[in-house]
């Protein structure tokens, strides 16, 4: 069971180019069927949806 960070979606999402650590912690992951986790602030951070408070 693995709780994904935001860089970790930025780096998998650059395909190819992406870090071998992170594409080989997907492969792994897949193979090992690990459940993955996004924690509602990522999928803010990932989505643009984050509101900033008023200063």
């Amino acid at each position: 069971m693995y709780l994904l960070d935001t860089n970790i979606l930025s780096e998998i999402r650059k395909k190819k180019s992406a870090n071998k650590g992170v594409i080989d912690f997907f492969k792994t992951t897949t193979k090992n069927e690990a459940t993955l986790f996004l924690s509602i602030l990522t999928i803010g951070e990932s989505t643009g949806e984050m509101v900033k408070p008023d200063p």
